[in-house]
């Protein structure tokens, strides 16, 4: 379910939004909170991938989760920085459960798409189903967030 801001909920197939977890407004980064935001480039995917990283570390994340948590970051900035164009994306992870919002100026849906077995490309939305249940896509004025909490165990 997605919902937009004014507007009554609309359906997404492979998402819902999860009760107070979006808050979409910019805000500096604080103990519980850490926030950056990058240039809209392929470069910058490496560079947000690095960071989250190092935020996972501060706050106390097994390795486990670090990297899957990074898997995660990467494949949906990697379709910000591809699909969404602007300027600029921003992540934001709460340090606490490590729940993670990808921001970026596309009011555009992630779509499934069919891929092939060789494919490269084309599997972000079956790796956040699989890693990431529930996870949330929600679009309101100036852009949309992907939103994700990741499973501790598998």
């Amino acid at each position: 379910m997605v919902r937009r801001r004014g507007a009554s909920p609309t359906r997404f197939p492979h998402a819902r939004v999860m009760e107070g977890f979006m808050h979409t407004q910019q805000h500096a980064s604080t103990d519980a909170v850490r926030e950056r935001t990058f240039p809209c480039t392929p470069d910058q995917v490496r560079a947000a991938r690095r960071w989250a990283a190092a935020v996972y570390s501060e706050a106390g994340a097994d390795r486990d989760m670090s990297e899957t948590c990074c898997l995660l970051v990467s494949e949906v900035v990697t379709n910000s920085v591809l699909h969404a164009g602007g300027d600029s994306f921003r992540v934001r992870i709460h340090r606490a459960d490590l729940r993670v919002e990808v921001w970026d100026s596309s009011c555009q849906m992630p779509q499934r798409r069919v891929i092939g077995a060789d494919s490269e490309n084309g599997r972000g939305l079956e790796l956040l189903d699989l890693l990431a249940p529930g996870f949330a896509v929600v679009c309101e004025e100036g852009g949309k967030s992907v939103c994700f909490q990741p499973k501790v165990s598998f």
